[in-house]
């Protein structure tokens, strides 16, 4: 892993896995390449090049960027000794160390999508397991699914909001509210397949 920026844009031949753009116009995309697996190049608003990380056995499923646009955190998937692992890897954009800042590997999980939110928590979505994280002391809680399936999820301002059912096509599902110390909870006697939140409020289909 290194960092080496090029004010240059990421070749238009290389795949694009995820992106991620901050509230200053900044960006981020993950691309591969024939060197290296994955690579994160982040960007400023104007283009330039200003951040690399390289990975070379792990895959960058997600990105999101905190809203200082200084940071990001990325999703990764990868194997260790036959089993499927996600990592979690907080990147300093300011650093030159070449190595994550923070990280966490969930196991048997693999991380979908991933939210920094405006409140500096790192809100992760698995299709076995959610992760939080409080970026104060970069403390990472993993909520597990318990066996049952994600059905429908949303990341938005400052939580996340997920259903997950024990049955597979039909059947009542548990609502997850993710963003404070504990999740909330609550049944539906429905399968739920589509969430939207905003501004405090969330409805289910």
């Amino acid at each position: 892993r290194a960092k080496a920026p090029e004010n240059t844009a990421a070749p238009p031949d290389y795949p694009i896995s995820a992106a991620a753009v901050a509230a200053d116009g900044s960006y981020a995309l993950a691309v591969q390449s024939t060197e290296y697996a994955s690579t994160l190049r982040a960007y400023s608003k104007s283009g330039v090049n200003k951040y690399n990380f390289y990975l070379s056995d792990q895959y960058i499923t997600c990105v999101s960027i905190s809203p200082s646009g200084t940071m990001a955190v990325i999703g990764t998937l990868g194997s260790s000794k036959g089993e499927l692992t996600s990592n979690l890897m907080v990147l300093d954009f300011n650093s030159d160390s070449g190595t994550p800042l923070s990280s966490y590997t969930s196991s048997d999980n693999m991380i979908v999508d991933i939210l920094w939110t405006d409140e500096q928590q790192i809100l992760a979505i698995g299709d076995k397991a959610a992760v939080r994280c409080d970026t104060s002391g970069y403390t990472f809680t993993e909520y597990s699914y318990e066996g049952k399936q994600l059905t429908a999820y949303e990341l938005s301002g400052s939580r996340a909001v997920l259903s997950v059912s024990g049955y597979e096509h039909a059947g009542a599902c548990t609502v997850m509210v993710l963003g404070g110390e504990s999740p909330l909870q609550l049944e539906t006697e429905e399968r739920v397949t589509s969430i939207s939140s905003f501004s405090g409020t969330t409805a289910v289909l």
